[in-house]
């Protein structure tokens, strides 16, 4: 091992590991942090920030957030996922990219089944999405 082969292993899972006391060093690096100083200066810095850094980002979440959190998992779903809504939405999105498929030369009957289902998935999730995520983040109910 070389002094630059020693900054790239710092980042390694087994470094990080060792940087943290949680794991012996591993035995490349313990070898070349023995026989050379300014290794040994660099693998110390390391460990006295990565052991800072741990400690200093381990935050608690405030309160408030912990309690609107709680609060929109407790709450039952807004609608059922699959309504009539979305299932308008998705033929009706099927049924257009059919018509798209017809237009191209030489599409074949699977090819207008593979683009009705597609258009059918997309409608589908963007009804859900549409329905599900943005009106009751919004402050509305669908």
């Amino acid at each position: 091992m070389i002094c630059d082969d020693l900054e790239l292993r710092l980042y390694d899972e087994d470094c990080r590991r060792a940087l943290l006391g949680t794991a012996p060093m591993p035995e490349d690096v313990a070898d070349h942090v023995a026989g050379c100083s300014a290794c040994r200066k660099t693998w110390a810095e390391a460990a006295r920030d990565t052991v800072r850094l741990t400690r200093d980002l381990q935050l608690a979440p405030p309160p408030s957030l912990v309690r609107r959190a709680a609060a929109v998992a407790l709450q039952p779903p807004a609608r059922p996922l699959l309504g009539w809504y979305d299932l308008g939405v998705a033929v009706t999105a099927g049924a257009v990219l059919v018509v798209v498929a017809t237009l191209v030369p030489g599409a074949d009957p699977l090819w207008q089944s593979a683009a009705f289902w597609t258009g059918a998935a997309g409608g589908f999730a963007a009804s859900v999405i549409d329905r599900s995520l943005l009106l009751p983040s919004l402050g509305l109910r669908s």
